[in-house]
């Protein structure tokens, strides 16, 4: 009696494990679903990691997605022909592929790496062409013409008409911030003009003609007067002064300028190799630290992480400031002398791009770096459809001698496979595995 009460208390047990564990599996199924119904990302619609950064290749007409944190190339996606005069924005993980050749904007997915169609915002621009990508709208320039036009940044529709701007258009001095405002110095009358829900806002002589610059820090507005020597802080709902700041400049420095994302910090590098580092709520700028030759080719600095990156273009060196110790930590040299190459941050990796040749990387906090390939100079990417991502199967010329920095960069492979084996078949993520790479210590 009592054996057979023990046998029907154990098979109860097993019963209510077994309808609590289906309970479960029911459940853990029920919310995968609605998890993938909200957004979720499938295998076939892969996950942009924070990090990653698009470069152009102007040579191949391509876009190279190189992630940070790996230092490898994530995808390659044609977005024009070869030798196309190619730029590239980035908002979150989309780009925005800007072709001065063809006069065309032409959106990249970031999920998909799937490139849309070529789109021509404003008839006829070319060399003028500049673009910015906001949150809500992309933006236009025809710097040539004083033309604008927006576009939805899902679609790139237009929304109306290119409008005519009075305003003569620098691309240096001009500018989008994370509102979505428009903001153009004029050079020739250091006016300047904001543009914001199609309402165009004017305040005139706000700086020196033909001696101003633009930028932003932390979300704010700054204009830099050469001529009066000082950087001045606007209210970027009103455009009027909030602060004024004295900066130490010589009458014939040609600078640089640059602000920190999210503080209130002006760069300013000079041709003379001084990079001063601007309180903006202070009264003077006097503080500055050395760098380079006097008369080497300077780019404007980013930062990071309270680093300070600026790029040497005449030795082809990276200065890497450290903000709280002032002083130079590294000067690592990424490119060969005389490179013009792209120096940008993203999700707080610092990358270099030489647009007209294969060479890029990834650059540490501590100044060590990383070398990749974009492409493979034996190779290129031959023919198919923009965006398939193939392998390479055609042979080009390299574009540019690798950088010559005997002990910390090796020469790429010197006996490259002559018979590369195409893939007749797109990868259908459009994900390229990365072919090589080369970690390097600073100099």
């Amino acid at each position: 009696m009592i054996v057979g009460r023990r046998r029907r208390a154990r098979r109860r047990g097993m019963t209510l494990r077994r309808t609590a564990t289906g309970v479960f599996t029911v459940a853990v199924v029920a919310t995968l679903v609605l998890l993938g119904a909200r957004g979720g990302y499938s295998a076939e619609r892969p996950h942009l990691l924070a990090g990653a950064a698009w470069l152009s290749s102007s040579q191949l007409g391509e876009l190279t997605l190189l992630d940070g944190s790996s230092a490898e190339v994530a995808a390659q996606v044609r977005v024009g022909a070869r030798g196309d005069r190619i730029d590239v924005v980035q908002q979150g993980s989309t780009a925005y592929a800007i072709n001065r050749t063809t006069g065309t904007i032409r959106r990249v997915d970031g999920a998909t790496f799937l490139p849309g169609a070529p789109v021509k915002l404003i008839p006829d621009a070319r060399d003028g062409l500049v673009a910015f990508a906001g949150a809500h709208a992309v933006v236009a320039l025809d710097t040539a013409r004083g033309l604008l036009a927006s576009a939805d940044p899902g679609t790139l529709a237009g929304r109306g008409g290119p409008v005519s701007l009075a305003t003569r258009i620098s691309p240096e001095a001009a500018k989008l911030d994370d509102a979505g405002r428009l903001w153009l110095l004029d050079p020739a009358t250091g006016d300047l003009v904001w543009i914001q829900n199609g309402q165009h806002h004017v305040r005139r002589s706000v700086a020196t003609p033909d001696a101003s610059l633009l930028t932003f820090a932390g979300g704010d507005p700054v204009v830099v007067d050469t001529g009066r020597g000082t950087a001045t802080v606007l209210d970027p709902r009103s455009g009027q002064t909030r602060h004024t700041v004295e900066l130490d400049l010589r009458a014939d420095d040609r600078i640089q300028v640059s602000g920190a994302p999210h503080a209130a910090r002006l760069y300013v590098v000079t041709g003379r190799g001084v990079l001063a580092v601007c309180d903006l709520t202070a009264s003077a700028c006097n503080a500055a630290l050395p760098l380079g030759t006097p008369g080497d080719d300077f780019g404007a600095a980013v930062e990071t992480a309270d680093r300070v990156f600026v790029p040497d273009y005449t030795s082809g060196r990276v200065w890497v400031v450290d903000l709280h110790g002032s002083q130079v930590v590294a000067r690592p040299q990424v490119l060969s002398p005389g490179t013009r190459f792209q120096l940008l941050t993203r999700d707080g990796m610092v990358f270099f791009n030489d647009p007209d040749s294969e060479h890029a990387g990834v650059i540490r906090l501590d100044g060590g770096f990383t070398a990749v390939s974009k492409y493979e100079t034996n190779a290129g990417t031959g023919g198919g459809a923009a965006g398939n991502g193939n392998p390479p199967n055609k042979k080009t010329p390299p574009a540019k001698t690798p950088p010559k920095n005997p002990g910390k960069n090796p020469p790429p492979n010197p006996h490259p496979n002559p018979n590369p084996q195409p893939n007749p078949q797109p990868n259908p993520s459009h994900r390229r595995p990365h072919r090589h790479r080369t970690p390097c210590r600073s100099a």
